[in-house]
C-alpha cells in the first residue's frame, strides 16, 4: 500500500510540474444589447459551411446563448488573424437567431425561410476596427459591415 502511494506521489508531483500552458491570445468578443437573449454560431472551419456559401447549417450543436445585456467570450487560444486564414475567403459569416424561432423551428425551416436575426459578414479588416467585438444589434460603427438584413 505503500509503495502505491509513494508512485502516486511521484505521479502526481510530474503532473503538476509539467508544463502544458497555453499561450491565451485573441477573444472574439459577442455582445447582446438587445432585451431578449440570442443565439449565435461563427461560420467557421468547424462548422463545415463558411462564406461565400451563406446557408444556414444544420448543426444545432454549434449554436451558443447569450443573455441580454451580456457578452460571450470565445476563442482564446489562437489568434484572430489564423482564424480568418483558414477561411477560403477573408470573410466570416456570423448568424444571430431569435430564441423563440429556435425553440419553434427546425433547423430545415429555418435554412429554406432564413430566419436569421442578422448575419454579418466581416472581413478580418471589419473585425479589428470594430475591435474584436461583434455586436447584435448593429451599432452607428457597424453601418459598413456587410449584414443581412441590411443596417440598421
Amino acid at each position: 500500500m505503500k509503495v502505491i502511494k509513494t508512485i502516486y506521489i511521484l505521479f502526481a508531483t510530474v503532473l503538476l510540474s509539467a508544463s502544458c500552458e497555453l499561450e491565451e491570445t485573441d477573444k472574439f468578443d459577442y455582445i447582446n444589447q438587445s432585451n431578449h437573449g440570442v443565439f449565435f454560431y461563427e461560420a467557421n472551419t468547424n462548422a463545415g459551411i463558411v462564406y461565400p456559401d451563406t446557408s444556414i447549417t444544420l448543426n444545432r450543436n454549434l449554436l451558443s446563448v447569450i443573455a441580454p445585456y451580456t457578452t460571450l467570450s470565445t476563442g482564446g487560444f489562437r489568434s484572430s488573424k489564423e482564424t480568418f486564414s483558414e477561411l477560403p475567403t477573408d470573410t466570416l459569416s456570423v448568424y444571430f437567431f431569435h430564441p423563440e424561432v429556435i425553440e419553434s423551428s427546425t433547423f430545415e425551416s429555418l435554412r429554406l425561410n432564413y430566419r436569421v436575426l442578422k448575419r454579418y459578414d466581416l472581413s478580418y479588416k471589419d473585425f479589428l476596427m470594430l475591435n474584436k467585438e461583434v455586436i447584435y444589434p448593429p451599432t452607428p460603427a457597424m453601418a459598413n459591415i456587410q449584414q443581412l438584413p441590411s443596417y440598421p
